[in-house]
């Protein structure tokens, strides 16, 4: 039984509006049209389950969802794509890890002057200091070299190593 454009929008919680620019962007496609009304089958409602999906979960834009959507493999397309996302969540997982780590040592830590009064925190931001060096040069220079240093820097985190350091500081 096919639904309606209002039908459909009132299912997901979203405007009428989103699935016409979904259409127009071409992510979506209604099966059919009764008296000039889009009309939505199953698999419709499925792959805006998946839109959405991808939009909630994976922080995907349309752009990369529709390369997903449309199976665009011949140049590595989608599945690049999905590597791509798969990698930045990958990151972002480091980055919460790290700050969990930061803000749980902080919270336990006995030392009211997290800057110079922690060792642990002390030895950390030394090595970031480090790690970041001198960022007033080049402005092209300082974007290509601080995605890398930076995430040099989290993937030496180690919760463990935090975990340890709250009960001796």
């Amino acid at each position: 039984m096919p639904f309606s454009i209002g039908e459909v929008a009132r299912r997901f919680g979203v405007a009428v509006s989103v699935l016409r620019w979904w259409e127009k962007q071409g992510l979506l496609m209604p099966s059919g049209r009764e008296s000039g009304r889009r009309r939505y089958d199953e698999a419709d409602v499925r792959r805006i389950a998946l839109i959405q999906l991808l939009q909630e979960t994976a922080l995907m834009s349309l752009e990369e969802i529709r390369t997903v959507l449309n199976g665009e493999d011949h140049s590595g397309g989608w599945r690049q794509v999905v590597q791509t996302r798969l990698d930045a969540c990958e990151e972002q997982q480091l980055r919460l890890q790290a700050a969990q780590a930061y803000l749980s040592h902080a919270l336990a830590c006995q030392r009211d002057d997290l800057v110079d009064g922690c060792p642990y925190l002390s030895e950390e931001i030394d090595n970031y200091l480090e790690s970041i060096g001198d960022r007033s040069g080049d402005q092209a220079q300082k974007a290509q070299h601080r995605p890398r240093r930076r995430s040099e820097t989290l993937n030496k985190l180690s919760a463990d190593r935090w975990k340890e350091g709250t009960k001796s500081s």
